[in-house]
């Protein structure tokens, strides 16, 4: 459930890079992104929106196993 990389492509792609970038250089899981306050509706929201669908598939787990 970590953040392996960031690729974003569009006119919009910098409100998106440096968010992911601080959850490499921390090491945050998706449970960081969960935690984390995001304004809404932003790009930068769709993390938080990710992190979470990826938990519901994943059964709740928010830990690197």
């Amino acid at each position: 459930m970590k953040l392996l990389g960031v690729h974003a492509i569009g006119e919009e792609a910098t409100e998106l890079a440096h968010v992911g970038l601080m959850a490499l250089l921390t090491g945050s899981g998706a449970g960081g992104f969960d935690e984390a306050c995001f304004n809404i509706p932003t790009l930068g929201s769709l993390y938080k929106v990710g992190a979470l669908d990826a938990m519901a598939t994943a059964g709740g787990r928010t830990t690197s196993e």
